[in-house]
């Protein structure tokens, strides 16, 4: 699955609200996603992680994963696909040593300014796709 847009980053939102299990799968690019509030569980590679509020999970390219949304309750998210030429080769390092954490838990004051950030983003994103 190639990204729709020239830039080399996709930015979508998503709301779900029933039990749903995503096709095992991989890609050629960085998979950010950014949990506002959840329930749901994450099989990367060989290992599952369970998905709360407040998480952000990575999935590095070329890694198998699928989410498996595991009740009726009401799931809020972003994913964030982009290449690895979209970040600067100074930053590749730390960024494969984040990818490789796979799942951070964010305190209170981090999910403010995470939920924040994603939330311009999104907008501004959804504002210029086409027009880059």
């Amino acid at each position: 699955m190639d990204l729709n847009y020239s830039n080399g980053i996709e930015i979508k939102k998503f709301v779900k609200k029933k039990p749903i299990e995503s096709p095992e799968h991989y890609h050629p690019y960085f998979e950010l996603i950014y949990v506002r509030r959840a329930n749901f569980a994450y099989f990367i590679e060989d290992k599952f992680y369970s998905i709360t509020d407040k998480n952000i999970v990575l999935i590095d390219k070329h890694t198998l994963h699928k989410a498996i949304f595991k009740s009726n309750l009401k799931c809020s998210y972003f994913v964030v696909h982009f290449y690895q030429n979209f970040i600067i080769p100074e930053l590749l390092e730390t960024l494969t040593e984040l990818f490789s954490k796979r799942n951070i838990l964010l305190s209170d004051n981090e999910f403010l300014l995470i939920d924040f950030l994603f939330s311009k983003m999104y907008h501004e994103f959804e504002e210029k796709k086409g027009n880059w």
